[in-house]
């Protein structure tokens, strides 16, 4: 459905053009010097009113499409985000998928990452779920907000999966003459850089 704004606009472009039509139906000096007679002049009127009514119902249903689209694509993000948090939910983080034996070693496919302003992240590459250092088993922190965790693993239990995993870390780019945690292999390492932040 299109705003307001814009039924009003169509609105006050019809009731301009009836102004239009008005003034010069009334003006007689006028159509006699263009040389016209009155019945030309209604007749170009009403071409003229009739194709700003087609101009304008044109840009209504035009509307109307782009409006339908953007809230088809929010459904649509908000269905993909929802599938998201149910496949990261139901994750396992372990390698193997649904062929892993269950006497298979827990290899599990998660790596320690480390962004460009050194904040470290622990993610999964199967389902792309990430946690930060404050994540707990009950809440995630995102953008300084609590949210509740659907994976029940928070930053303890996701570095504990870390130390059993053969991933090795990674980072963003590296700005010059600063440290980061890529190299990082054992728990002393990570709890140096815990303290650091």
């Amino acid at each position: 459905m299109p705003d307001q704004n814009e039924a009003q606009e169509v609105r006050s472009k019809i009731e301009k053009l009836h102004t239009v039509e008005d003034a010069l139906k009334s003006d007689a000096k006028t159509n006699s010097a263009l040389g016209l007679k009155q019945s030309q002049v209604d007749m170009l009127l009403g071409i003229l009113l009739e194709k700003e009514a087609r101009i304008a119902q044109e840009e209504k249903h035009k509307n109307d499409a782009e409006f339908a689209k953007q809230v088809q694509r929010l459904k649509n993000a908000a269905g993909r985000f929802k599938k998201l948090l149910i496949k990261q939910a139901r994750c396992t983080h372990l390698k193997g998928g649904k062929h892993r034996r269950n006497t298979q070693a827990k290899d599990y496919a998660v790596y320690y990452f480390t962004y460009i302003n050194s904040v470290p992240a622990i993610r999964c590459f199967i389902c792309r779920m990430h946690w930060t250092l404050k994540d707990t088993k009950e809440f995630l922190f995102r953008n300084n907000k609590k949210v509740p965790n659907h994976t029940k693993i928070g930053w303890n239990e996701a570095r504990e999966m870390l130390g059993t995993s053969t991933n090795t870390p990674a980072c963003s780019e590296i700005p010059f003459g600063t440290r980061q945690g890529a190299g990082l292999t054992t728990q002393d390492d990570f709890d140096e850089i815990v303290k650091a932040y």
